[in-house]
């Protein structure tokens, strides 16, 4: 399995948000809502409160899958949902649940061009 660089890491999350996007608009949960301090408004903006700011989509996705600082994340896509992603821990998985789409071409589409192994898990064992 290859290591992606973090920009490659981060295309390949905005490609999985776009291939998603396309069962309907995404819906965060509530619980993934979590301010996020700006850096570039220094340090007296952060201390007086003014420096947070909401998450774009794909630092909702990003952090939590790389720091398990940040609250987990869950965003519907489609009223009601066609698709759902979940990630949490720190951990660069995502896990989707897709509805009424062709998931082959989903996972194809996020790749990239990198290849796609199937792995089958032996479920019995966890």
């Amino acid at each position: 399995m290859p290591v992606l660089a973090a920009s490659d890491f981060k295309a390949l999350v905005q490609r999985l948000l776009n291939g998603l996007a396309e069962c309907g608009p995404p819906i965060p949960s509530a619980s993934s809502n979590w301010p996020l301090v700006d850096s570039r408004r220094g340090l007296l903006g952060r201390l007086l409160g003014s420096g947070q700011r909401e998450p774009s989509l794909a630092e909702r996705v990003l952090y939590p899958a790389r720091d398990d600082n940040f609250s987990p994340t869950v965003i519907d896509f489609g009223k009601p949902a066609r698709a759902t992603l979940r990630v949490a821990d720190g951990h660069p998985l995502f896990w989707v649940r897709v509805r009424d789409i062709e998931l082959r071409a989903l996972v194809e589409h996020v790749a990239g061009g990198l290849p796609v192994e199937v792995v089958s898990l032996d479920w019995s064992v966890l």
